[in-house]
């Protein structure tokens, strides 16, 4: 997956991002365009004017992809599936949509939203040719256009999960089966049988002297460790689908008074290796205090900060003890911190429920299913 990103904005309530060395990138794609493509299309082409071509043919790339998948998040959003943001990476592009589909048509919805704004900038793009005159600068930026974007649909569209043509296997799989994970598993297997088909012909074109070939390789790498890890969060989710959280959590939960200094919880901190602990006010739980917050306080004024200024209160991050570990599973402040204070109805602390406790149960569950 993309990893750490760099924030840019936010259109539409959606945050948007790049990867640091997602420039390499532009940079390597506007060479070839630069070098290759444009002396190719424009008799007599200055050298600069390929270069700022090229630059901008490879921006304009990236923007496809970006309306791509802000076509995702949208429709996503729209059904109520929860997206945390989009990221440009060394890829392509990925909206980080951390909630799961209730139903098969809401995956399907936002599956062929992102392949649908593709098809439109591509036929736009295919109609803006048909009124320029062949063999000008100007015909061959769209002509670059109208064909990346073709390449990005037809490719998006292979039934290969997780891209968008797996997640639409996976939506029809599931319509037809009304087995979530017997669906997914389903998708997985096929999309990884073309990961592995994608990683042997990138392969064979880098030692046939095509370099351009490693990052079909790449490509290939990624779906099957990302069609891998989908089959495995099913699996998960399966398993834990009715378990409580007070069935898997760990008691009695070490907290933080709000009223202690920065100095006194990393005195704590210390003897309790946990990245994360409920904050405490007047006995009930308000939130939870990350080791990361607490790091970032210098040292030479942690004995005047309070933890009062540090605590995370998003609302996902308590929980009662009946709490479905499923659910918890596909909440984005759990799926953050990896974890989650257990309280009672007057928010006084039962325990800690962690993405360990999940981890440790579900291989104990693995090595029983597998000595019967």
């Amino acid at each position: 997956m993309p990893g750490r990103t760099i924030h840019i904005g936010t259109f539409a309530g959606i945050p948007f991002g790049i990867h640091p060395l997602w420039p390499v990138v532009v940079a390597a794609i506007t060479l070839v365009l630069a070098t290759g493509w444009y002396p190719a299309q424009v008799d007599g082409i200055a050298p600069a004017t390929a270069w700022a071509l090229g630059a901008l043919s490879a921006l304009m790339l990236f923007a496809s992809v970006v309306a791509h998948e802000y076509g995702h998040a949208l429709v996503a959003r729209r059904h109520d599936v929860e997206v945390e943001g989009i990221d440009l990476w060394l890829l392509g592009g990925v909206a980080r949509i951390s909630g799961t589909a209730r139903r098969p048509q809401d995956e399907l919805a936002y599956a062929v939203a992102g392949p649908a704004v593709t098809a439109v900038i591509a036929a736009v793009s295919g109609a803006v040719l048909l009124l320029l005159p062949t063999g000008t600068a100007l015909f061959a930026l769209v002509a670059y256009q109208a064909l990346v974007n073709v390449v990005l649909l037809v490719f998006n569209l292979l039934p290969a999960f997780p891209l968008d043509g797996g997640r639409v296997l996976h939506a029809l799989l599931w319509r037809r089966s009304d087995d979530r994970l017997a669906a997914t598993v389903q998708a997985a297997r096929v999309g990884r049988a073309f990961g592995y088909g994608f990683i042997a012909l990138g392969f064979l074109q880098v030692v046939s002297g095509y370099p351009g070939g490693l990052w079909l390789a790449l490509i290939g790498g990624f779906v099957v460790t990302a069609g891998g890890a989908e089959a495995l969060h099913a699996e998960v989710q399966e398993a834990f689908s009715g378990v409580r959280a007070s069935d898997l959590m760990s008691a009695p939960a070490v907290c933080l008074p709000v009223t202690a200094t920065v100095a006194d919880a990393v005195d704590l901190v210390l003897h309790e290796p946990h990245p994360a602990f409920p904050a405490l006010d007047d006995g009930r739980v308000v939130g939870l205090v990350r080791v990361s917050a607490l790091e970032h306080v210098p040292a030479a004024e942690r004995n005047g900060v309070l933890v009062a200024g540090l605590v995370d209160h998003e609302p996902a991050l308590l929980v009662g003890p009946d709490a479905d570990v499923a659910a918890l599973l596909d909440e984005p402040g759990f799926v953050r911190l990896q974890r989650a204070a257990v309280v009672d109805r007057e928010r006084r602390p039962l325990g800690i429920v962690s993405i360990t406790d999940v981890q440790r149960a579900f291989d104990i569950r693995q090595r029983l299913v597998a000595a019967t």
